[in-house]
């Protein structure tokens, strides 16, 4: 799976369960279905630790998630990055997280190469509660056109967004 032996230790730390797993059965055909998609092992063993719980995942839900990635488009080195930068994108909800988050930003103006570009860019929107989302994406969307410098700006706390922004958020 392209992990060292520091990442197999941390990933059993942080994921206990993964000691239940056969490595046969249940670690090489994921690794398997990410080199099938064009992962290299170097981002496997990224997003096995960072995201151990999709050893539990059974291959039907691991590749319905692979699919709605690939309809937005060719699966691309950019959803590679997506992946590897925040693989808990998998233990997301699609039908109450994603699908609404993703219907807000379109109520908002935004196109779907434009979502696609926020999303890429800043996968941890889809982990925001929607009101914090829907507020802060009206606020950064008044200033101009998004960008990845200025989506950092999400992960201010309330208060210093308000700072930064207070004219506009009243």
């Amino acid at each position: 799976m392209g992990m060292d032996d520091s990442q197999v230790a941390q990933t059993t730390v942080s994921y206990t369960a993964l000691l239940k797993n056969s490595i046969e059965n249940k670690c090489q055909p994921v690794a398997k279905l990410l080199r099938d998609l064009g992962f290299a092992d170097g981002q496997i063993a990224t997003v096995l630790s960072r995201f151990p719980q999709l050893l539990s995942y059974s291959s039907k839900r691991f590749v319905h998630r692979m699919r709605v990635m690939k309809s937005q488009g060719p699966l691309t080195e950019k959803v590679a990055q997506f992946i590897v930068r925040w693989p808990a994108f998998f233990g997301v909800s699609m039908e109450t997280t994603t699908k609404p988050k993703v219907q807000h930003l379109r109520d908002l103006g935004f196109a779907d190469g434009q979502i696609l570009t926020v999303l890429f860019s800043f996968p941890q929107l889809l982990s925001y509660r929607s009101q914090r989302l829907l507020h802060r994406m009206r606020v950064l969307k008044s200033q101009g056109p998004l960008t990845e410098r200025s989506l950092q700006i999400m992960v201010m706390t309330d208060a210093q967004f308000a700072a930064r922004f207070e004219r506009l958020a009243e």
